[in-house]
């Protein structure tokens, strides 16, 4: 690994170039729903489904149930008419969350009403074992009177960090109205999301003089993986500060990539019979990456040699030709 450095100036200059390598721990967005497609309470967004408990007879799919609300681009949405005692389901998909430590469930915007004697709650609940229970209260709607609304971000740590099946169930109960009253909600945008953290691996300044123009490469000295190990990794290259740059941003640059090992093998090699007389043959070999950790450009280089060979019937020795490699 290493820095190129250009000066850009008509002065000669002597600058450190620092380079930062940190390890990213954390995956950001593991799964984010907008519910901005057409579907409805039968055919909800891929992997989410609906379920009525409720008390209407026969049951239909109406606004007592959960169904697409228009406001917000598009959005779940459960409401207290038709009339009925309510029990309403909004089960998400599974999503692993098995490489994080530090888990969120984020909601862009979420909008509950309880009117002043209504008993109805609205619960969202969490489950690691594909939905065949929900231990896990994250958040209670309806102990107070009134709306709780906005964007709201719930930690879920405690029992989603490293669990390949987390699902949320949003969950809706409350008696017929008009006795006693009446709720109803929605919410936009969920997201399940680990924020990003980075532990420093590597923090090293080198000082370099550069002529006006100059263009040089900057190795990392000490610098090697297995200090912090395989994984995705934060760079950022500085240089200066620089006294009367007149560009200061383009002083820093900053990217992600992985690293790990790389183990590359021979294959084969192909090794038809040589020739005797003037045509030549081209050996070829095949080569294969063994890891599938990042895209690798590797030299390849073999020889053919001069050897002799017998051929018996004849009892003489001949000689191959030497080849060109193409």
């Amino acid at each position: 690994m290493q820095n190129r450095v250009v000066n850009n100036g008509n002065l000669a200059k002597n600058v450190g170039v620092r380079t930062l390598i940190e390890k990213m721990s954390g995956s950001g967005m593991i799964y984010r729903e907008l519910f901005n497609s057409s579907w409805t309470s039968q055919a909800p967004p891929t992997g989410w489904k609906i379920y009525d408990y409720g008390s209407q007879s026969p049951p239909i799919w109406d606004n007592n149930d959960w169904y697409r609300y228009t406001s917000y681009g598009g959005c779940p949405r459960v409401y207290y008419s038709p009339y009925e005692n309510q029990n309403e389901w909004l089960v998400s998909p599974s999503i692993n969350c098995a490489f994080d430590t530090n888990i969120f469930l984020n909601i862009g915007y979420m909008y509950y009403y309880k009117s002043a004697v209504s008993t109805g709650l609205a619960y969202i609940e969490g489950s690691t074992d594909g939905g065949a229970t929900w231990p896990h209260i994250i958040y209670t709607l309806g102990t107070v009177t009134g709306s709780y609304s906005g964007a709201k971000s719930y930690d879920i740590s405690s029992w989603a960090a490293g669990q390949p099946d987390v699902q949320i169930r949003f969950r809706l109960v409350q008696p017929m109205y008009p006795s006693p009253g009446y709720a109803y909600w929605y919410f936009d945008d969920f997201m399940i999301y680990a924020p990003p953290t980075y532990t420093t691996c590597y923090d090293q300044t080198v000082n370099v003089n550069l002529d006006p123009g100059e263009v040089t490469n900057v190795l990392l000295p000490n610098w090697y993986y297995p200090t912090c190990g395989v994984g995705n990794y934060k760079v950022t290259a500085s240089v200066g500060p620089v006294t009367g740059d007149e560009v200061p941003a383009n002083d820093i640059k900053v990217l992600t990539m992985p690293i790990g090992p790389t183990d590359c093998a021979m294959v084969a090699v192909t090794n038809p019979l040589p020739q005797i007389g003037p045509i030549d043959f081209i050996p070829a070999v095949t080569v294969q990456q063994l890891t599938n950790w990042k895209n690798l450009k590797a030299p390849v280089t073999f020889s053919v040699y001069e050897q002799p060979f017998v051929v018996h019937k004849r009892l003489n020795t001949l000689k191959v030709r030497r080849f060109n490699i193409i």
